[in-house]
């Protein structure tokens, strides 16, 4: 498997509550001319998270969405978008990523407005896997964004 070395940019990110009603929570970001808009919302009856994922500006080649509650990039979890589909994996030693061998990162396509969306189960039984919890709905999570430039 081929292996991309990271580039990480981490933030502690307070979650912010909108008023939007079909994804809640956000969080908005710039990175070297690319607009982030991340969306998402629980789905407690299922037990997953819907996300909803807004690029534009400078063009990528991938982008992802990490999570953490230790704060550090070594052992994080993410969800990494291609362009094509959506793949699970983890940050490893040398900051190296790779694909989960369980993939719980489920791809819904692309949407109308150019936004791509996911879902992820709360708790997934894979043991690399970020347990997503009620503090990601309201209060402060460890966040990691990262992307490729084209």
């Amino acid at each position: 498997m081929r292996q991309l070395q990271l580039v990480v940019f981490a933030v502690v990110l307070k979650i912010i509550s909108t008023s939007h009603r079909t994804f809640p929570y956000q969080v908005l970001s710039r990175l070297n001319g690319t607009d982030v808009e991340v969306r998402w919302k629980p789905d407690w009856e299922r037990q997953v998270v819907h996300f909803s994922v807004q690029l534009s500006g400078s063009p990528i080649a991938w982008f992802l969405v990490g999570f953490s509650d230790h704060g550090k990039y070594r052992g994080s979890d993410f969800c990494k978008f291609d362009g094509v589909d959506v793949l699970d994996g983890y940050i490893a030693r040398g900051l190296v990523m790779e694909r989960d061998f369980q993939q719980d990162c489920i791809y819904y396509g692309r949407y109308r407005d150019g936004s791509f969306r996911f879902t992820r189960k709360f708790q997934t039984c894979d043991m690399r896997d970020y347990a997503i919890e009620v503090s990601i709905f309201s209060g402060k999570v460890y966040s990691q964004v990262a992307y490729n430039l084209i």
